[in-house]
């Protein structure tokens, strides 16, 4: 028995087993490793926060998009396209790849050119709806829903390859053609409500139609500033109308 692995205890008056210095050693890591963890502050207590976040930090998953989303953004990628290129030129190819998606992905939710381009006139149709809904909500005055009309089908210098592509889909789409119906009628309808003489009102809005297809099928335009005119003078006209109904 070898007695240089024991020491004298006083306290208990026996000898005890010293512990070796690689006991020593692993036991002063493990300790520090539960410090660095735990995090001791000066006053002995455990910081338990640190290691609650060391533990909370875990990878964020990104939240799927829903198959209404990806329609949206597979439309407004359509839609950038065919306002660069024109609806021609427009591919799926070319979309799927603005959209961030694959051809195949896209064709999941559109299964052809003629469907997206239905996608893009539908979405058209449901933003001049709500655009003219706003414009009436600050504007209370009789035939407000007719200058809204034309202020919303004239947003720029002249009608987008969007209307383009209304057009040809509504040539070549019945179905497509039918819903363009249903809404022409509406807008006619809401006519009677607006507080002009009814006809009067009729002539001005089949004149901005009229101003709309000439530009969306590429017939000679009018001039700026004739076109200018021209609208300033059928807003004109709505307020005569106005006048003319008291």
């Amino acid at each position: 028995m070898s007695f240089s692995s024991y020491d004298f205890c006083p306290v208990r008056g026996d000898l005890y087993s010293k512990p070796s210095s690689r006991s020593i050693t692993k036991t002063v890591r493990s300790v520090g490793k539960i410090v660095a963890i735990l995090g001791f502050s000066g006053k002995g207590r455990i910081e338990a926060e640190s290691y609650e976040s060391m533990m909370a930090e875990k990878p964020v998953r990104k939240r799927r998009k829903s198959g209404d989303e990806i329609r949206t953004t597979i439309v407004n990628a359509a839609t950038r396209i065919v306002m660069e290129q024109g609806a021609a030129r427009m591919t799926l190819a070319d979309v799927a790849k603005a959209a961030g998606i694959s051809k195949g992905g896209l064709l999941h939710y559109f299964a052809s050119k003629d469907a997206l381009i239905r996608a893009m006139i539908t979405a058209g149709l449901d933003s001049f709806e709500e655009k003219t809904t706003a414009m009436i909500a600050s504007d209370p005055t009789p035939g407000s829903y007719l200058r809204a009309y034309i202020t919303t089908s004239f947003p720029a210098e002249r009608a987008d390859d969007i209307a383009a592509a209304m057009i040809a889909g509504i040539a070549t789409d019945p179905d497509l053609l039918a819903d363009y119906a249903v809404e022409s009628t509406k807008w006619s309808d809401r006519l009677r409500d607006d507080g002009l003489d009814y006809l009067h009102a009729e002539v001005i809005r089949l004149a901005v139609d009229g101003l709309y297809f000439n530009e969306a099928i590429g017939l000679p335009p009018l001039s700026l500033p004739d076109r200018a005119e021209f609208l300033k003078r059928l807003i004109a006209m709505t307020r005569v109308s106005a006048e003319v109904q008291r």
